[in-house]
Parts: C-alpha cells; structure tokens; sequence
C-alpha cells in the first residue's frame, strides 16, 4: 500500500475541509509539549539536593544544566530531515516513551557521569518531537489558525513549567529531599502522553499536502540558506533561552543563597513567571490578529525580559520578586511569532518546513548549552554568582534586535487573520 495513502482509522474529510479532529490533535501536541519541556526544568530545584550526593562543583553544575541540549545541537536538524520520512504517529508513540525512560533513567544514575548521559538522551528526545508538530500541523491546521496553535503549545509548555516548579519543592520535601523519588514520579506522568497518542493519534494525508511532498526533489536542507528570515527569528531563540536556561537552573540555588529565599518561594515565583508566558503568547496572538506588529512585539519583550530578569538578581523581596516575574512572563509574547515564522515562509515544502522547525529548536538548544556552561565558569572564576547570572541576561538583547532585523510582514495570510477577527 502507497506509504502517503489515508489508514483506515484516519478521518476521512474533504481535501481542504478544516477538521474538527484537528483540535484534538492540537490537544496532544500540547501534552507531548508540556510533558517533555515542562520536565526539563525540574533541574533547577534539584540541584541543590544532586549537589550535595554528587559534590559538584559550579562548573559541574553547569555542565549537567546544559547537558539536556548537547546532542540535540549536532542532531536537531539531521533528526528533523530524517524523522520527516516517516509516519508522525508511530515516531511520536517511540519518542515519548523513551522520554520517560531516560527521565527515570536520571533517577537511577549510580554517579554524576551516568547522570550527565542520561540527561543528555533525555533531551534528544525533546528534539525528536519537533519534526511531529511541523508535519501535523501542516496536515491539520489551517494557515489562519496557526498563530493561535502555536500560542497554544507556548501555553502548555510554560504552563506545565509553572506547574512543575511550584509542586516539585513539595514533592522533594515529602520525599525527604530525595531527588532520585522525585525524577520517578515525573518519569510515570510523562507515560501518559504516550498511552493517550497509542488511542487518539491520528494522521491527516490531505491531497494538497500529499502532492506538495511528492513534488519535492530539492534536498528539504536548502530551507537553511534560502530563507533569512529563519534565522532572525532563531536570534530571538538563543538570546532568549541563553538566558532561560541560565535562571532556571541557578536562580534557586542564588536566591536560597543569597536571599535566604525557600525552593518552595523560588519554585512558585518561577511558576507564575511560566503561567504569565502563557498569557503574553495570547495577548500577542490578539494584538496580531488586529495588525502586524510582530516588530513591535519583538523589540519590546525583548527590553521587558532583559529589564525584569536583573531585576529578578537584585532584589530578595517576596512580593518584588513576584511583580518581576509576572513582567519578565509577559515579555515571553514574541515566542508565538518567531515559532510562526517557519510556517510563514513563501514557497516552503512540508519536509523543508519540518527542518526549518528543527533550525529553530537547534537555536533554542544552542542558547540553552551555553546559559548555564557559561554561568558555571563564571561563577567559578569569579566566585560571584550574581555577576554569572547577569552576563547571561544580557543576551535578551537579541530579542529587540531580531524586531529591529526582521521584515515588517513575512505572513503571506494577513487577510485572513483579519477576515477571522471580523467574524
């Protein structure tokens, strides 16, 4: 049977016809989102405990806070050309589990060296899920709804961060501060997107999608050299996640340090900030159904996140802190465009799409090894954790500058986002 023909369990639906399945594909996107990027930062509030069993030093830990992005700057885009060959479901269906056994599999880690190489697989598999959003969303979203899908994914993503931040120092604290129990249970809820893709996930081989791959002969990698707009975007990604990455894994040990700020106080803090990045992808996705200004956004969160995150090393106020976190949360509003962009590029085929996408998580990982490495040796050399932190932040100036860089429109649907305010 041809490879691209519909299974007998896929939706059969008029060629273009928007399905009403498609929102519970959308639904799983958002759990496998969430389950995978929500997890990853449990680090941070670990750290303190995995410190102390392994003794590690500053540059040990920040080493193991970007290890989960190593492999995946080598492989996104191989991984991204490759996986785009075969059927999402059964991909999916693999990936997830394997998420779950090497988040176990971090809980088991007998040293730091084993725990390093589980972490570092564990993130391999969070870029292995990238290729499935970008051919699902092709299969199934229509072109005016995929800002608001992708401010949906932002909002699983940091909306299980926020949840993971806030109830992980519990569940630490009810294990006796015992990492290793802790990893277990996340490893068990991450099972779950697993089980539910085995039942509901579903694949949509639409005629005009079919015949886009079929009429592609050029290498999909060319979608890195043909499109600048790609890479202004994936600007705004590293300067933003150098940062990210940098807070979330040493930010708790700072304050708790510094400030003498609980990991219960430090994870709910962090846990708003997760909930309001939320609310600033959908405040964005307004604001642009309304007129294009993605300049404007990007230019402005990118000074939002550069101002509240110093702020949020000045200060051991409570209540400040909280203030801070929720403003440097909304500044996260220019995420929705640049994970837009690729969508958006004139001309793009589905499996160029589906690299262009791994580009863009390549950038992420990029900026997420080098936060923390380069806090670690700071901090060592220097002995100033504040100085560390800060020279991170800085690079959320490249948030604003990738406003200043990118064109006025890239979206080849403007009409329609105004055709679907006015209804």
């Amino acid at each position: 049977m041809d490879e691209d023909a519909l299974d007998i369990n896929e939706p059969r639906i008029k060629a273009e016809e928007a399905s009403p399945y498609r929102w519970v594909i959308v639904g799983m996107l958002m759990m496998m989102y969430g389950a995978g990027w929500g997890t990853s930062f449990i680090l941070g509030i670990l750290l303190p405990s995995i410190s102390d069993t392994f003794s590690l030093s500053p540059s040990d830990q920040g080493l193991l806070g970007s290890s989960v992005v190593w492999a995946n700057l080598l492989l996104a885009i191989p991984l991204g050309w490759w996986l785009s060959r075969y059927r999402v479901k059964n991909f999916t269906i693999v990936v997830l589990l394997l998420g779950a056994f090497f988040m176990a599999a971090q809980g088991w880690a007998l040293n730091f060296a084993l725990l390093l190489l589980a972490r570092v697989f564990f993130g391999l598999t969070l870029t292995a899920r990238e290729p499935a959003r970008a051919i699902l969303t092709r299969q199934w979203i229509p072109p005016r709804e995929i800002n608001l899908v992708n401010a949906l994914l932002n909002a699983a993503v940091a909306s299980t961060i926020g949840v993971v931040l806030i109830i992980s120092p519990f569940i630490l604290s009810g294990f006796g501060d015992d990492w290793r129990k802790t990893l277990y249970v996340f490893a068990l809820v991450s099972l779950i997107p697993a089980l539910l893709w085995m039942v509901l996930g579903r694949e949509r081989r639409r005629p005009k999608v079919r015949e886009e791959e079929n009429s592609q002969e050029e290498s999909p990698l060319r979608a890195l050299i043909k499109y600048r707009q790609l890479w202004i975007a994936n600007l705004a990604f590293f300067g933003n996640f150098v940062a990210y990455f940098a807070l979330a894994t040493f930010w708790p040990t700072y304050v708790l340090e510094k400030f003498d700020l609980s990991l219960q106080a430090a994870g709910l803090i962090l846990g708003i900030n997760g909930f309001m990045q939320s609310v600033g992808g959908m405040i964005a996705v307004y604001l642009l159904i309304k007129k294009d200004i993605r300049k404007g956004i990007l230019i402005t969160s990118g000074l939002v996140l550069t101002s509240s995150t110093v702020g949020m090393l000045l200060t051991g106020s409570f209540p400040l802190l909280i203030v801070l976190s929720i403003l440097q949360g909304l500044g996260w509003a220019f995420i929705v465009i640049a994970m837009t962009v690729p969508f958006e590029l004139p001309g793009i085929k589905p499996r160029e799409l589906a690299v262009a996408v791994a580009s863009s998580e390549m950038s992420m990982w990029a900026g997420g090894a080098v936060g923390p490495v380069l806090v670690g040796w700071v901090h060592q050399a220097s002995g100033s954790l504040f100085m560390a932190l800060l020279i991170p932040s800085l690079f959320l100036i490249l948030v604003s500058l990738s406003g200043v860089l990118l064109p006025r429109s890239a979206s080849p649907y403007p009409s329609l986002a105004m055709e679907t305010a006015r209804k």
